[in-house]
């Protein structure tokens, strides 16, 4: 599940706002890896914000029993 940017926009800024076109690929391909890492992690990983989970990767429902 991808993090909603939406859900506190104060804290996600949109990066096309801040960055150059070559500074936004490289972030955005920066993004692409460290989520392929993380979905793959043998560990669980939950990400909060506020009162929803924006992000349980496959480790953390699998222990959650959600999967």
């Amino acid at each position: 599940m991808p993090i909603d940017r939406r859900a506190a926009p104060e804290l996600n800024p949109d990066p096309d706002q801040i960055f150059g076109r070559t500074q936004l690929e490289a972030l955005r391909r920066s993004e692409e890896r460290y989520r392929a890492v993380v979905k793959h992690l043998g560990q669980g990983m939950v990400v909060v914000q506020g009162t929803q989970f924006v992000f349980v990767n496959s480790r953390a429902a699998e222990i959650a029993q959600m999967s």
